[in-house]
């Protein structure tokens, strides 16, 4: 499932290769943002923690820069603070699954 990037971030999202991921939680989601090997451009998706049938998964489609994405856990922590924030940060460098070979990009 795909999300909008709503004008953030640049638009080159199929060129970017990722290496570092950063997990992100509250409540009611989990947070990944990806970044690449110079961890100058980041990206995000979202996993929604409430629902029991399935699986959510929002995409962000936008690129961030490091500005940019800092700006954007700001908000996300500062819209968090009555239910405990979004947490520690976790660093993972590699998430295990399976995709199509003609999306091996970030």
């Amino acid at each position: 499932m795909r999300g909008s990037s709503a004008g953030r971030g640049s638009s080159n999202s199929n060129s970017m290769a990722c290496n570092k991921f950063i997990l992100y939680e509250n409540r009611l989601r989990f947070y990944v943002v990806a970044s690449n090997t110079s961890d100058s451009l980041h990206r995000m998706i979202k996993i929604d923690r409430t629902s029991q049938d399935e699986l959510v998964v929002i995409e962000d489609e936008a690129v961030y820069t490091g500005r940019q994405m800092t700006a954007m856990l700001k908000m996300l922590e500062d819209g968090n603070k009555t239910s405990g924030g979004l947490g520690k940060p976790k660093v993972f460098f590699g998430i295990i699954g399976t995709r199509p070979a003609a999306a091996q990009k970030c």
